[in-house]
């Protein structure tokens, strides 16, 4: 898979006749939103630092995990916030998952009145299992409202291991769109051979995402001989990411 980056990006895009390009980055949350350190202390999310440690939801129990990486970034993007009958609130991506009691959701598909998951309160010793479904220390809320937002600026976090993490009292999946695309993009460069695949990391090179008015990840951008002609923002099926690119250059 070919890494595009400032310095190869224009030569790239003129000399091949068909380019895919996915543009990523890690997943995102809003700044000032709070997320619950292993001393089960909340931290802005603003304020974490590199080997902090969170605390996570592995599917089965609450378990620390390890932060690779945090840092602020200025790509904007369409996001939710989800309000709970409890007034707790919480701006994420629209692709960030919540558990239901049907399993994982996307902010974008979740209702209101639908139920998800979230915590009982940040003292583990005072912890009590009142749903049979959930571990310890998580209950089912229901949702008031969910809203459609813009973030000025998100937090970007990378952990250790693909866990789940607990902010501003909700359970979230940390995922994210970016990550859940990367091995279906993959799958297609394989099986569209005479189209050339190529990533770019939009964090590392905001210039190139500032001058394509790339506004949410993943966005994949077809180009034919140095011209953009068609792009997809946000996860997709296979299917339709491959029908868009074989439309696109016929």
């Amino acid at each position: 898979m070919l890494e595009l980056n400032s310095d190869n990006f224009n030569k790239e895009i003129k000399e091949n006749k068909l380019l895919v390009i996915d543009l990523w980055a890690e997943w995102c949350i809003e700044e000032s939103t709070q997320i619950l350190t292993s001393d089960n202390i909340p931290k802005l999310a603003k304020e974490i630092n590199n080997t902090d440690i969170l605390l996570t939801y592995n599917g089965k129990e609450i378990t620390p995990d390890k932060v690779k990486k945090s840092f602020t970034s200025n790509i904007l993007g369409h996001c939710k916030e989800i309000i709970t009958e409890s007034e707790r609130k919480i701006k994420v991506t629209d692709e960030h998952e919540f558990l239901t009691p049907k399993g994982w959701k996307k902010a974008e598909e979740l209702k209101k009145n639908e139920k998800v998951a979230v915590m009982l309160e940040f003292d583990k010793d005072k912890w009590e299992k009142i749903e049979k479904d959930l571990p310890k220390g998580l209950a089912w809320e229901n949702i008031k409202e969910t809203k459609e937002i813009y973030l000025k600026s998100v937090q970007k976090i990378s952990m250790e291991n693909n866990h789940n993490f607990i902010a501003n009292g909700f359970l979230a999946h940390n995922c994210g769109p970016c990550k859940a695309m990367s091995p279906i993009f993959e799958e297609l460069s394989k099986e569209m051979k005479e189209v050339k695949f190529a990533k770019l990391n939009v964090d590392d090179n905001q210039n190139i995402a500032q001058r394509l008015s790339v506004l949410g990840i993943p966005t994949f951008i077809m180009f034919k001989d140095g011209k953009e002609i068609a792009r997809v923002t946000g996860a997709r099926p296979k299917s339709m990411i491959k029908s868009n690119i074989e439309v696109a250059f016929k």
